[in-house]
């Protein structure tokens, strides 16, 4: 144990401290809610004497089963391996982790440090520093990654009830030519119609994917996503759609594991749905 700590409650030092917030999307009511946590935390804890606020790092529209993409999570792990944090402040250990190894492993790597540095969960009324609190925490992770495994469960249910019932979805992400239309339909977007137009136009006429490609990006027409590079995959990936046939296929992915949120290729595996 670092000598800050010999023969010394813990709670009577001055702690560097700083706060760790997370929305898991990135919705208007989420970006609100990140900015009503972080203007609690600016005064909550520089409202305790023993606490000086040293910073905030947070993680917006990321979920927390698992570290992967969590850069502020990362940021601020590395800021306590510096040691320029003492004490960690997160409003409950969902918001931490949903993900009970990782939780266990973190909270461990942390009190290894020298100094040792702590995580206090504000709703949970729990700090790591104290001692015996390894049990509650354990059941609180367990609690978190169960809430997220049934919530899982669940969306997957109501898919599937929605598809049986011949209900389909067809988001627009980054699918050129189309725009949203309502929570889950889409309509033709007219500017990038009359690039899938074109694309269609020279394949029928008897040019390359590549020389497609090189097409588009001498005209400077964009991608879905604005970007003025083309690549033959790209095009390939239009010229396949069926969407641009008027057709829609569903489940052509599934999630493996609601941990790592990995998808496999639906090849039977699970039902497909054609419409």
């Amino acid at each position: 144990v670092h000598p800050r700590y010999i023969n010394k409650d813990w709670r009577l030092k001055k702690l560097r401290v700083c706060a760790y917030l997370r929305v898991s999307t990135d919705s208007h009511d989420q970006e609100n809610s990140l900015i009503n946590q972080r203007d609690h935390y600016e005064k909550f804890i520089p409202s305790n004497p023993n606490w000086e606020l040293v910073g905030i790092f947070f993680d917006d529209g990321v979920s927390g089963t698992s570290l992967r993409n969590r850069t502020g999570f990362h940021d601020m792990i590395a800021a306590c391996k510096r040691g320029e944090v003492d004490l960690i402040v997160v409003k409950e250990v969902s918001r931490f982790a949903r993900n009970i190894s990782d939780c266990l492993n973190t909270v461990e790597e942390l009190l290894t440090l020298d100094p040792p540095v702590g995580i206090y969960f504000e709703n949970n009324n729990l700090n790591t520093l104290d001692t015996g609190n390894r049990v509650f925490l354990a059941v609180f992770a367990m609690f978190a990654e169960l809430e997220s495994e049934l919530k899982s469960r669940s969306v997957s249910f109501g898919f599937q009830t929605l598809f049986d019932r011949e209900n389909y979805l067809c988001p627009a992400m980054n699918l050129l030519g189309y725009e949203k239309a309502g929570k889950y339909m889409i309509e033709i977007e007219p500017k990038g119609a009359r690039t899938v137009r074109l694309i269609y136009d020279l394949f029928l006429a008897g040019y390359s994917q590549r020389e497609i490609a090189d097409v588009l990006m001498d005209l400077r027409l964009p991608t879905a996503k604005g970007n003025l590079t083309w690549s033959a995959a790209a095009v390939s990936g239009i010229c396949r759609n069926e969407k641009y046939c008027g057709a829609l296929f569903m489940q052509k992915t599934y999630t493996i594991s609601f941990l790592t949120h990995q998808s496999k290729r639906n090849i039977g595996q699970r039902r497909l749905f054609f419409e």
